[in-house]
Formats: C-alpha cells, sequence, structure tokens
C-alpha cells in the first residue's frame, strides 16, 4: 500500500525485484535454447541487478526510500 500509493520503497528492492526478474528471464531463455542456459541466467542475473541498483538509486535521489530494508 505504502508502494503503490505514496511510490515510497524500502533500501534495494527494486535490485531484489529486479533479479529475481532477471532470473525468470535466464531460465526461460535456457529452457528455449539450452546452448543459453549457461551464459543466459548469469547474463540475466547481471542485467536485473544493474537495472535495479539503478532504480534504487533514482528513487533515494528521489526521496522515496526509506530508511530500512527488508531481509527474508
Amino acid at each position: 500500500m505504502i508502494e503503490k500509493e505514496l511510490h515510497l520503497v524500502t533500501k534495494n528492492h527494486y535490485r531484489n525485484t529486479w533479479f529475481i526478474l532477471g532470473m525468470l528471464i535466464g531460465v526461460a531463455l535456457g529452457s528455449a535454447n539450452t546452448s543459453l542456459l549457461a551464459v543466459g541466467i548469469p547474463l540475466e542475473f547481471t542485467i536485473g541487478i544493474a537495472i535495479g541498483t539503478s532504480k534504487d538509486k533514482k528513487a533515494k535521489d528521489n526521496g522515496l526510500q526509506l530508511d530500512i530494508e527488508i531481509k527474508n
């Protein structure tokens, strides 16, 4: 609710979200073509983390990042 209405996020929110999305894309590419499995998953992890970190930095610069981190 806080994210949807106020656009506030916790530390590393986008990094964690994009990491998972990158993993899913890497697995999808790997299942479509097994030769891409060894390259696709690490590449998509890296791209996901880069995009997420960039979005987290933007949220922090705009004052939309809460000073808490949720760990699982």
